[in-house]
């Protein structure tokens, strides 16, 4: 099998899907009803509608990738397992693991880094006889806000 026909088949499968959520996202909206008489108030309306329709298909789509794209790496580990081969990579290493007569599978780990958990940390000062009081000051001179997490979720109601 060539690299073009590979592509081409993963190609078709894409266009596939997106035609299937095309359709799907089409058939959520049948019944959208605009609730003003302003021409741009009901095309920004049915803008929102639409969007929130592909969300539901696209989110439950992706959770269903993800969750084969998952499986299937779990599959490739223990395919190689079965094989008598080892699957594992050590921190910083690309190794190839196995090839057929189509394909090559190679992985890849990112080197190890280094973390430090402040407690431990403040922990270790508090040994080291750093006056509490500083470590306080320097704790919340160090301390930022972060931004928390966005999540998104679209609800069917009954609102007829």
């Amino acid at each position: 099998m060539k690299n073009t026909e590979v592509a081409s088949a993963v190609v078709e499968t894409i266009a596939a899907m997106t035609d299937s959520i095309n359709n799907a996202n089409k058939r959520l909206c049948r019944d959208f009803k605009a609730n003003t008489d302003s021409n741009a108030d009901a095309a920004a309306q049915a803008d929102m509608h639409k969007a929130m329709a592909r969300f539901i298909v696209v989110s439950d789509a992706q959770s269903m990738i993800k969750k084969m794209y998952d499986r299937t790496k779990q599959e490739l580990n223990d395919n190689c397992t079965t094989l008598g081969i080892d699957p594992n990579v050590e921190s910083g290493e690309s190794k190839a693991i196995y090839q057929d007569n189509v394909y090559l599978f190679t992985k890849k780990r990112n080197a190890e880094t280094q973390t430090t958990s402040l407690k431990d940390f403040v922990i270790e000062l508090n040994k080291l006889g750093v006056d509490k009081e500083i470590i306080d000051n320097a704790y919340d001179s160090a301390t930022k806000p972060r931004a928390g997490s966005e999540y998104f979720n679209i609800s069917v109601g009954d609102y007829e």
